[in-house]
């Protein structure tokens, strides 16, 4: 009686427990497909995170050729205008300065009469192009950074450690 009882009971025991089984099963189905979401999120993060990156390198690399090309040019400004004051100072007519063109007669005779205030203006136009070109160049570096930790790097491992 008793071994029936108990055999009987270990064949039903499994139909008992069916319905917690079952709920064990989804939960663990639901826990792994909330796993990959999350994975997937994270391959999406890390990919958003290198396109934001190059771009902000790309960026900072052509302002970088922009700014070169002002800060140039502001300097080649601030060199003539220095020049034409200095020949102003010495008396010199701009009429006996060599030009090639009427334009650059008029320029010149123009540019001659320019006081100490152009000559200042120049200067800071020059050096608030350098400003900018030196934090562009910051932004640059900074972008080049961000674009390592994006791809993995720089992060220590726990061998290492």
């Amino acid at each position: 009686g008793k071994l029936l009882l108990s055999a009987a009971g270990q064949l039903l025991q499994p139909i008992f427990q069916a319905g917690a089984n079952r709920a064990r099963v989804k939960i663990a189905k639901a826990q792994q497909q909330e796993a990959m979401l999350a994975y997937e999120q994270t391959i999406l993060n890390a990919g958003q995170e290198v396109n934001d990156a190059l771009t902000a390198c790309q960026t900072a690399r052509e302002s970088a050729a922009l700014y070169d090309q002002q800060v140039a040019s502001l300097r080649r400004a601030v060199e003539s205008t220095e020049l034409l004051m200095q020949l102003r100072a010495k008396g010199v007519d701009a009429d006996v300065i060599m030009v090639t063109s009427a334009n650059d007669a008029k320029t010149v005779n123009d540019a001659v009469r320019l006081g100490a205030v152009e000559v200042l203006t120049a200067r800071q136009s020059l050096l608030s192009a350098q400003l900018q070109q030196v934090a562009n160049r910051f932004t640059e570096l900074q972008s080049v950074v961000t674009l390592y930790h994006a791809l993995g790097g720089g992060r220590e491992t726990e061998a290492a450690q």
